[in-house]
């Protein structure tokens, strides 16, 4: 009860209400702490992050390997910085497939070597067309 206390004086001191106004505090808090169980259990869960997909064993370069081979294009095309309107396209739908099966903007931009505002940028331009 003395943390208790220290909460109530720690009220009065930032809010500078008098000792009616804290005393009704400390009556409508009083039911609230009856409430509440002596012992605190403390729990641990730990979630392992799983990336929802077709296949979440595949990597992010295996992906783009089968990407590029369906699509006719190469790597080192999808991380050219050009601003030409075929790579740019091209560029776009595969960060929108690859968003699509799970992989993150953060992902995404390490890998092709943009930075995740890009990517974003790219998912909004490919939402347009």
């Amino acid at each position: 009860m003395s943390r208790f206390k220290d909460v109530l004086k720690y009220i009065q001191l930032y809010t500078g209400c008098n000792d009616h106004t804290l005393k009704r505090i400390d009556v409508m808090l009083q039911e609230k702490i009856k409430a509440v169980p002596d012992k605190i259990v403390e729990v641990r869960y730990v979630e392992k992050f799983s990336r929802k997909g077709i296949d979440p064993n595949l990597t992010l370069a295996d992906f783009t390997e089968q990407y590029c081979a369906a699509n006719n294009t190469s790597y080192k095309m999808l991380c050219d910085r050009s601003r030409k309107t075929e790579i740019v396209i091209n560029r776009n739908r595969f960060v929108t497939s690859a968003y699509k099966e799970g992989y993150s903007a953060s992902e995404l931009g390490r890998y092709l070597g943009f930075c995740h505002a890009s990517i974003l940028h790219a998912l909004h331009e490919s939402k347009k067309r």
